[in-house]
């Protein structure tokens, strides 16, 4: 059996004097996940065993333990694919506890998780995302990947990623030479495509009814529709994979009708989000 090897931390001196303590210890050592890319899934996504490879050694190091302590909620229902598989979804909402040994004190988060199977491991992949969230967030481990903040490719210095500096003095560069003359009949430039509109769906009622209940109870009709036309689902996709996108999308869309972002904008980040925890309901330990 070959042994696993992992990176060893020596604990600060005096040792933490408590779980919050403790914590931010932790923070001082860990900061970043890489995501890797499953050659089945076309997306990267930060796994639950990566996040664990990297917070345990320094967690056993401070003498800092994780456990599930508690659930709050479990749900369990199903719904059939377009290909006509039945599939088993489970949401779980628990407590995740952070117990310091030596002083025994405790930091408790909650979070939840999602998870969908063919057959017995919905609730499996629900704790497992649960579990590896919580680790995420209390912890604010960075995996990169971000579509709301990743510059260009043009705003990134080689080697080390930091943004040019736009006051850095450029080098003398020779004036151009001056232009030919234009022919006296320039045919005019062709104008630019417009980009191409997103095509309008047509909603059943069951899907604007179960719309509307999550939106603000004064938004017309017409709004709900041109919402529901934001996602990237149609009619002919589960209307619950529909719900659970517009979930998101509504809690990152303010109430107030003077948000900064545009509506597409949101559509795109809870897009985003959506397919972050579709990857995190297939990834299972067992």
């Amino acid at each position: 059996m070959t042994e696993q090897t992992q990176e060893r931390y020596t604990a600060p001196s005096p040792p933490p004097k408590d779980a919050a303590a403790a914590i931010a210890w932790v923070y001082s050592q860990v900061g970043y996940v890489q995501k890797v890319k499953s050659p089945q899934l076309s997306y990267t996504f930060a796994s639950e065993a990566a996040l664990i490879a990297a917070l345990r050694p320094p967690m056993v190091a401070i003498d800092l333990i994780v456990f599930v302590s508690g659930i709050d909620d479990l749900r369990q229902d199903s719904f059939t694919t377009k290909s006509g598989a039945v599939m088993q979804r489970a949401t779980v909402l628990g407590q995740v506890t952070f117990q310091h040994v030596l002083s025994q004190t405790t930091v408790i988060v909650r979070a939840c998780g999602e998870g969908m199977d063919s057959g017995d491991k919905s609730v499996n992949k629900a704790m497992t995302g649960m579990l590896k969230y919580a680790l995420r967030q209390t912890f604010l481990i960075e995996t990169g990947d971000d579509p709301d903040t990743a510059p260009s490719a043009q705003d990134l210095t080689p080697r080390t990623g930091r943004r040019s500096s736009r006051s850095q003095a450029a080098p003398p560069v020779a004036p151009p030479p001056s232009p030919a003359p234009a022919p006296a009949m320039a045919a005019p430039a062709a104008a630019a495509a417009p980009p191409p509109a997103r095509k309008q769906h047509a909603w059943d009622e069951a899907a604007i009814s179960e719309a509307k209940r999550l939106l603000p109870p004064d938004t017309p009709i017409e709004r709900v529709v041109g919402i529901l036309n934001l996602s990237p689902y149609t009619p002919k996709d589960p209307l619950p994979k529909v719900l659970a996108w517009l979930r998101i999308y509504v809690a990152m869309r303010p109430a107030d009708k003077t948000a900064k972002l545009p509506s597409e904008k949101t559509a795109e980040r809870a897009t985003a989000e959506h397919q972050r925890q579709l990857a995190a309901a297939d990834e299972t330990p067992f």
